[in-house]
């Protein structure tokens, strides 16, 4: 009796490891330590979010960002980021930095150490506007972060 059960618990166990080291395992170590942008925006004006990733690694790391409400329309309604913005990355370290425009819908190479992108921010209503960003690797969650952004009525 003790075997038949001892056999299913063992397999059991080995199952949660090996799904919990699949999905916790090979994560890369990169976070946001920093999301800049203004704290008010004007109605109809445009400026930028500055996403600070650190990479931990040693390596360079393929992330793929997502951003939500960067871009907010007449009807209140957010934009797709993807189609409408490019970023640029910025890397320093040992002596090197390069910028590197890419389509945002793209993976950004993250060289090991801190690496800054630049986005576009843009609104049409005015209210706070909570821009969420979210770094993925391999369409898993790594870090997310989020910025309030202002946009206050026009005094006439």
């Amino acid at each position: 009796m003790r075997k038949e059960v001892v056999i299913p618990v063992v397999v059991i166990i080995m199952v949660a490891a090996l799904g919990m080291y699949w999905y916790y395992g090979d994560r890369a170590d990169v976070r946001i330590v920093g999301l800049d942008a203004p704290q008010r925006l004007g109605l109809q004006t445009h400026s930028q979010l500055n996403i600070t990733l650190m990479n931990n690694e040693s390596v360079p790391v393929n992330v793929s960002i997502d951003v939500k409400n960067a871009f907010i329309g007449t009807n209140g309604t957010s934009h797709p980021t993807s189609r409408m913005i490019l970023t640029e990355t910025t890397y320093s370290g040992n002596d090197v930095s390069y910028i590197k425009r890419i389509p945002l819908a793209e993976e950004v190479t993250l060289m090991p150490g801190a690496n800054t992108i630049w986005i576009s921010i843009g609104y049409v209503v005015v209210g706070n506007h909570s821009v969420e960003v979210r770094v993925y690797q391999n369409e898993r969650l790594i870090d997310k972060g989020t910025v309030i952004v202002e946009v206050p009525v026009p005094v006439l």
